[in-house]
């Protein structure tokens, strides 16, 4: 069992994968797309793609620094709603999710500037902070680059 904090795992890719695939077999849930190491070797990120109810859904997670990890913390997810499930407390468990869900990404906070403003104001506040956090300058910052990076592409100036 995976330390609380730190999720530690000594078991091997195969390892979890397996317990993965219990999980979803546990839960019923048959169309999926395990995810495989080399896909997460560079990144870390592990993404697993399952079918519910028609729609197609993703979960990843790259909160960790190993593959191993974030594959760890996406099977006790999967079996902590499993279980939620199955004890009839599943709707109670998105109820609470959906209450600490993350805000919605928004492009112009994240450059500090105005929808109301000329592109060129858009893309002055990019440049800034692009070279402010770029992840080789001391004062760099790899998450916050990432979202100015994407704020970047969403209001077309990266």
């Amino acid at each position: 069992m995976p330390k609380v904090g730190q999720l530690t795992t000594n078991q091997s890719w195969e390892a979890l994968l397996a317990e993965l695939r219990e999980e979803l077999r546990k839960w019923r849930k048959e169309d999926f797309h395990l995810p495989y190491k080399g896909e997460s070797r560079s990144t870390g990120t592990v993404k697993l793609t399952m079918l519910i109810n028609g729609v197609e859904k993703t979960v990843s997670c790259d909160k960790f620094s190993t593959p191993a990890q974030n594959l760890c913390a996406i099977k006790e997810v999967i079996r902590s709603t499993r279980l939620a499930e199955q004890r009839g407390i599943g709707g109670l468990l998105a109820e609470v999710s959906n209450m600490v869900a993350l805000p919605e990404f928004d492009a112009y906070r994240i450059l500090g500037v105005h929808p109301d403003q000329p592109i060129s104001v858009f893309l002055a506040a990019y440049r800034t902070k692009v070279q402010q956090y770029h992840p080789d300058k001391t004062t760099g910052n790899r998450a916050i680059f990432d979202m100015v990076q994407r704020a970047g592409k969403e209001l077309g100036v990266a």
